[in-house]
């Protein structure tokens, strides 16, 4: 009942949190990293506020913050959101036999306002 009362198991869709080549288009659920991102998308975060955002761009995945909370005392939670995603993600492509490697180069797609680059996943 709590579950239900905070919507707790609703996710918002996978087009509104995935997107190819820039913010602007939203991302096929056909794609090669489509499982990936859809366990992603299904990770836990607080109040259920699914912060992160990834571009898809060839063999790469951007991924982004999209801060909607106020820094606790303890920081910026939602980047424990984050984090927990990308543990979904990357658990994911270990499982399929998918290699690759993380880097911290900004590809500086525009991104909507208060919407900040975390790190890009390139498959090897």
């Amino acid at each position: 009942l709590m579950r239900k009362g905070l919507k707790a198991d609703d996710r918002k869709p996978f087009g509104q949190l995935f997107f190819e080549g820039d913010f602007n288009h939203s991302l096929p659920e056909s794609n090669s990293f489509a499982k990936a991102l859809e366990m992603a998308r299904w990770a836990p975060s607080a109040g259920n506020g699914q912060p992160w955002r990834a571009v898809v761009d060839g063999d790469g995945v951007h991924f982004y913050e999209a801060k909607t909370m106020k820094d606790s005392p303890l920081g910026d939670i939602q980047k424990v959101d984050v984090g927990i995603a990308l543990a979904h993600f990357d658990m994911t492509l270990e499982e399929e036999g998918v290699k690759g490697t993380y880097s911290f180069s900004d590809p500086e797609i525009a991104a909507p306002e208060n919407t900040h680059y975390i790190v890009t996943y390139r498959r090897a």
